[in-house]
C-alpha cells in the first residue's frame, strides 16, 4: 500500500492554489529531499557531533511512510491526532515484516520517531532537508504563486533551518535559484 504516496498531493501547494494533479506528491517531495541530501552533504564532517550522511539518506527516504494512509497535512495545520496517526500507520508497518513475509522492517519505524522528535544531529539536518526540499518547490512554482506568498514562504523556511548544514544547503540553492539576491 506504500504506492499510495505516489497520488498523495502535498497538500500545502493545493492549499496554496496549485492544480492537485500537477503538484508534487508525498513520493516526489520524499525522492527529492532524500536526493538532495546525498548530493549536497559532505561525505563526513567531523566538526558534526554524530553525523553520519547514510544515517540522514535512510531517515530522509523512510520520514514521510506515515502518510501513506490518510496523505499529507500542512506543517501548519498538523494536529497531535495527525501526528498519534502517522505513528500508528508507522508502527503497523513496522509490526508487518513476519505477516508480509519481508525483511524485519522494524527499523522504519526508528528513524521515523528520531526524525519526528529531532532526537539527534542527524535527524535535525534531515529535517533542514526537508524544509529546504520545500524551498526548491516553491522556486519551481512561484511562477503560479504572488511574489508575497513565495517571500513570506522563502522567510519561513529560513527561520527553520537549525543546523550548520541546512544553513550551507540554503547558501547553495539560494545562489543557484536567486544569482543576485541570494
Amino acid at each position: 500500500k506504500l504506492e499510495r504516496l505516489k497520488t498523495k498531493p502535498r497538500m500545502g501547494w493545493v492549499e496554496a492554489g496549485l492544480d492537485p494533479k500537477v503538484v508534487e506528491s508525498v513520493a516526489d517531495h520524499t525522492l527529492l529531499a532524500t536526493y538532495m541530501a546525498a548530493v549536497y552533504l559532505p561525505e563526513s564532517e567531523p566538526l558534526w557531533e554524530g553525523y553520519d550522511k547514510q544515517a540522514i539518506v535512510r531517515m530522509l527516504l523512510f520520514h514521510d511512510i506515515g502518510e501513506y494512509r490518510h496523505g499529507d497535512v500542512p506543517s501548519g495545520r498538523k494536529t497531535a491526532s495527525d501526528t498519534q496517526d502517522e505513528a500508528d500507520t508507522v508502527q503497523y508497518l513496522a509490526s508487518c515484516g513476519s505477516y508480509l513475509r519481508v525483511a524485519d522492517p522494524g527499523f522504519i519505524e526508528e528513524l521515523w520517531r528520531e526524525f519526528e522528535f529531532a532526537e539527534s544531529e542527524n535527524a535535525r539536518i534531515a529535517r533542514d532537508l526537508d524544509q529546504l526540499e520545500y524551498l526548491v518547490q516553491l522556486y519551481e512554482y512561484r511562477q503560479e504563486l504572488s511574489a508575497e506568498f513565495v517571500r513570506n514562504k522563502k522567510a519561513d523556511v529560513r527561520k527553520r533551518i537549525r543546523t550548520e548544514a541546512g544553513k550551507r544547503v540554503w547558501h547553495a540553492i539560494t545562489e543557484n535559484y536567486d544569482p543576485v539576491v541570494g
